[in-house]
This record gives structure tokens, sequence and C-alpha cells, in this order.
């Protein structure tokens, strides 16, 4: 708060050339942190892939993916998201709130639209940042490897016409969250807020890159990718 400008208040107009107050944003960027968007948007390439695999089994009747591993996986994210929502929101934030003591009087009190209070006053962890880093991003980019290493798509064009879309949709989603999270980071949070909660985060974005990359949790991989096992039987 000492620092210049760490005080922003924007006029009603909203026209203080300043990207806190600034009403423009991206297409997109402002459901990022929205219900039911924020549970929807890193399911969009999943569900995808079920249309593919859908329009498969109807022509071919052979999918390149068998059902159970899609819908254990489809139910592996949204238990990513419940976990994101319940327990690295809802019960830390609680238990923050016991640990941390919310002082009576700060001088941002009567300036709180909902009931007035000093919560967050002595620290709170960005929570937007593990919304980004915990769920926003690694479902999605987690999905996109999948889609990379086992397309469902035979011919060559229409893969990459297919890699070509989703690089495309996950780039973006990477530009309108990072440039959220930088808007979190620069006018909401202290730096060991923002760091505290990216830390947060790396509890679902660890054990995903852990699956993806690692061989060790091969029954694991069989089940939510269809990778075959690496065990073997002497």
């Amino acid at each position: 708060l000492e620092a210049e400008d760490s005080t922003i208040c924007c006029p009603k107009s909203g026209d203080s050339g300043r990207p806190l107050c600034s009403t423009n944003y991206l297409p997109g960027a402002k459901k990022l942190s929205r219900y039911p968007e924020a549970w929807l948007i890193p399911l969009i390439p999943i569900m995808i892939r079920g249309i593919e695999l859908l329009l498969q089994t109807i022509f071919t009747r052979s999918p390149a993916e068998n059902w159970l591993v899609y819908i254990l996986r489809f139910a592996f994210y949204c238990g990513i998201l419940g976990f994101r929502a319940f327990i690295l929101f809802k019960f830390l934030n609680g238990l923050e709130d016991k640990i941390v003591k919310e002082p009576d009087e700060c001088w941002f009190k009567d300036l709180v639209k909902r009931a007035p209070s000093c919560h967050g006053y002595e620290f709170d962890f960005s929570d937007h940042t593990v919304l980004y880093y915990g769920s926003i991003l690694p479902i999605p980019f987690f999905e996109l490897v999948h889609n990379l290493l086992m397309p469902l798509l035979q011919n060559k064009v229409w893969i990459n016409i297919h890699r070509l879309v989703l690089w495309g949709g996950m780039i973006y989603l990477y530009v309108i969250a990072l440039g959220e999270e930088f808007k979190t980071a620069a006018y909401y949070h202290s730096r060991m807020e923002v760091v505290v909660g990216f830390m947060i985060s790396l509890l679902v974005q660890a054990p995903l890159a852990f699956i993806q990359c690692n061989t060790a949790w091969g029954k694991l991989r069989q089940l939510l990718l269809g990778y075959p096992s690496t065990k073997h039987n002497d």
C-alpha cells in the first residue's frame, strides 16, 4: 500500500486510462472466473473429443478410444474441478480465516460493496491464481497433449486441422488467462499472496504432469489415457 499507484479508485465512467479501471476485455476473459463458465471452459477439449468419438462410433463401429477410458478421464477432470472449488478454494479460505486474524478496523472497510469487513487486510492468498493455474489451464493442456499423442482421426489433413484448432484455442486461453492473472497480481494481491496461490495450484499441476510424463503410474495412465501399461509380468 506504500508503493506508487498502489491505491487506485476508478470513477463510475471507468475511464481512467489504467488497466484496473478499463472496461475493455478480450472475448471470454471475464468468463474465466464466472460460474458456470469456470467449470465448462476447461472441459471444452474433452467434450470436442467426445463428439468426435461419438461420430466415429456411429459411422465406423470401431472408435479409436475406449469409451470407458474417456468417461473415466472426464470424471477425473470433474473431480479436479470439484477439488479446486471445494478444497483449494472454500476449505483453504476458511482455514486461512481461522489462522489469520481479521482486524476490526481498516481504511477500506467503508468502501466494501458487500458486507463491510476488513477481510484480506493481513493476508489473503490469490484464489484467482489457484483458479487459473489449478484448473483453467492444466486440464485443457493435459487433454491437448493426449490428443496430440493419440489422435482419433486417421486422415492426415484432418489431423493437422484438428491440431491447429486445438493449439489455437489453447494459445488464446493462455493469453486471456495470463492477462487476467496479471491484473490479479498487479492490483489485488501482494507478491507473497500470489506465490502462495501458485504453490497451492501445484497440488493439481504436479500430479497431472507426473501422470502424463512418467510411466511409474502405469495403471492410472492406462485407466485415464488408454496408454499401454509398462509393467510386465515375468
